[in-house]
């Protein structure tokens, strides 16, 4: 008797939490809402006719500094601070 409670207690509860349709992925809303949701993060893109911006002395003066040796030598870096505790 006691297990035949627990077993309807169990059906009714998983039959009522399926009585009402959630959004899937066949229904109308769900494809309203992903188009939706593209519209709204999406980008517009700008077309440009011509090549992007740039000053091509300042390239050409860089290349010939790099041919003959004329770059000056990279700092060094660090992204972490050490610390010797001895």
């Amino acid at each position: 008797m006691k297990n035949r409670v627990i077993v309807t207690l169990a059906a009714m509860a998983a039959l009522a939490a399926c009585s009402h349709s959630v959004d899937s992925a066949h229904d109308p809303s769900f494809g309203a809402s992903v188009a939706a949701m593209h519209e709204a993060q999406a980008v517009p893109v700008v077309a440009t006719p011509g090549a992007p911006e740039g000053s091509a002395s300042v390239g050409t003066l860089a290349l010939q500094r790099y041919k003959e040796g004329q770059t000056r030598p990279l700092q060094p870096a660090s992204t972490s601070v050490t610390t010797s505790a001895q």
